[in-house]
């Protein structure tokens, strides 16, 4: 299995490796750097300046002094009224303001950047310094320390599914690993052909990402076909495990478990996968007590409509694969999955049981035929102020939503969206607190610019109102 990279941020080349080969991270990297920003200004701003820079690396590469120059520009001192306004969003200002030596060129880059549409926005760059940014004739080591720098994604591989947590006060992200495939769209999810996991983490949301490198691969879980589709990892007794879900060698996705000595691995995966377990999507939760659950469940290409009990035993029927569901008008959802955990963490303490989600009169389940509601996949569990939250993708209409309740084993009571669609078809989330706020960690496709399986991680602040109701801060 590939070795963990143990350094602190993307390894760079030495001098003699650049001359001997590329950094692997170099090319997906400068194609990214040179993602031309002219339409975006175009389309969000309906005005163009002519030192508007040409593409994202000029952008990362203005000063302070240019960025306030755009702003005046853009009349982000005193904006238009709303009636008037061309924009989107209306940034905080920063010139003429009192405090406008305070204000670091960071914040300013992320202000601006987030008033074009611009999502990666945050690389430092000292204001008094000069470049001379002809792309030609920059360096792979210095674009290596601009993609260390940024975030509000991971951008030199494709990455979905992330699964946060907090371990040794850090932020470690668990993501599935999209790649190029020629296999076509499918409701199935065939195009979805992962076969490795990253780890990734950060001291800060907005601070550099270290990419721990490949951490498990396909080849790595004995009972796995094919699939290493979205996992989740947990920490207990001292050890850490990875979730994943994957194919079996009869087409079957099954659930497994790997276990590491550290949060960024590598993970080395149990000879079988979880007895009992089926469906994808595992997601785990290590309740207040110490006690653990693991829910999961996807449907269509998840399989979940193919198990149903039969004489208390959970049974497979595979005329029921694909993009099928129930429907009708009294037809009943179809139910995530939960079962608690043993204290090693590897098996189920409990039989599976169907984790129950009632309308917002917390009496009547969610219809089938309610597509802007019901479950399809990518579960999630966290606790906030005593009660638990239980958030998942409504999958063809392309929400993320949330019920909460009050036992870990439900019954859930709807409460409202998270998440409006974004850019791409699937969209899978996780929840977490860190730095004394709240987060969101999803994907969408606009890396790709829209290509389905080819996904990338991103994250937004949320909170949470008197009533418990969760929001997305601006």
């Amino acid at each position: 299995m590939p070795e963990a990279r143990a350094s602190s941020s993307l390894s760079r080349p030495t001098t003699d490796e650049k001359h001997r080969r590329h950094h692997p991270y170099f090319v997906p990297a400068l194609t990214h750097l040179r993602t031309p920003l002219y339409p975006l200004v175009s389309s969000t701003t309906a005005l163009a300046h002519p030192e508007f820079p040409t593409t994202l690396l000029a952008y990362h590469l203005l000063t302070s002094r240019q960025l306030d120059e755009l702003a005046i520009h853009y009349h982000q001192v005193w904006p238009p009224t709303p009636a008037t306004s061309y924009y989107p969003v209306v940034i905080s200002p920063w010139v003429g303001t009192e405090n406008e030596r305070d204000v670091d060129i960071e914040t300013k880059r992320r202000r601006f950047g987030r008033f074009i549409g611009l999502q990666r926005c945050e690389t430092p760059v000292e204001e008094e310094e000069s470049y001379s940014w002809a792309l030609e004739q920059d360096t792979e080591t210095e674009l290596l320390d601009l993609i260390n720098q940024e975030w509000n994604g991971i951008t030199h591989i494709y990455t979905a599914d992330p699964s946060a947590h907090v371990f040794n006060n850090k932020v470690y992200i668990y993501p599935s690993h999209d790649r190029e495939t020629d296999i076509q769209f499918n409701d199935n999810g065939d195009q979805y052909d992962m076969v490795d996991y990253h780890v990734f983490s950060m001291d800060s949301i907005s601070g550099p990402v270290t990419d721990h490198g490949v951490v498990l691969t396909l080849s790595d879980v004995p009972w796995a076909s094919k699939q290493l589709w979205a996992p989740d990892a947990a920490t207990k007794n001292g050890k850490y495990y990875l979730y994943l879900p994957a194919r079996d060698h009869d087409g079957i996705f099954r659930i497994g478990v790997a276990v590491a000595e550290k949060p960024e691995g590598p993970f080395t995966a149990q000879k079988s996968f979880i007895a009992g377990s089926y469906s994808i999507d595992p997601a785990s939760f290590v309740d207040d007590d110490g006690k653990a659950y693991l829910y999961f469940g996807g449907i269509w290409g998840g399989q979940l409509q193919c198990w149903s009990k039969d004489a208390g035993d959970w049974v497979f029927d595979a005329s029921k694969t694909g993009p099928q569901e129930p429907s009708g008008e009294n037809e009943i959802a179809l139910y995530p999955r939960v079962a608690q955990l043993t204290d090693d963490m590897l098996e189920f303490e409990t039989p599976v049981q169907e984790l129950i989600i009632l309308d917002q009169d917390g009496v009547s389940p969610i219809k089938a035929d309610d597509h802007e509601r019901r479950f399809f996949e990518a579960p999630w569990m966290h606790k906030y102020n005593g009660t638990y939250y239980f958030s998942y993708s409504t999958g063809d209409t392309h929400y993320i939503v949330y019920a909460t309740g009050e036992s870990p084993f439900g019954p859930f009571r709807y409460r409202g969206r998270i998440l409006e669609p974004v850019l791409g078809w699937t969209t899978h989330h996780s929840i977490v607190e860190f730095g004394g706020r709240w987060w969101i960690f999803y994907h969408d496709c606009e890396l790709s610019k829209g290509v389905s399986h080819l996904r990338s991680v991103k994250v937004r602040e949320i909170g949470y109102d008197d009533q418990g109701d969760i929001y997305l801060v601006d």
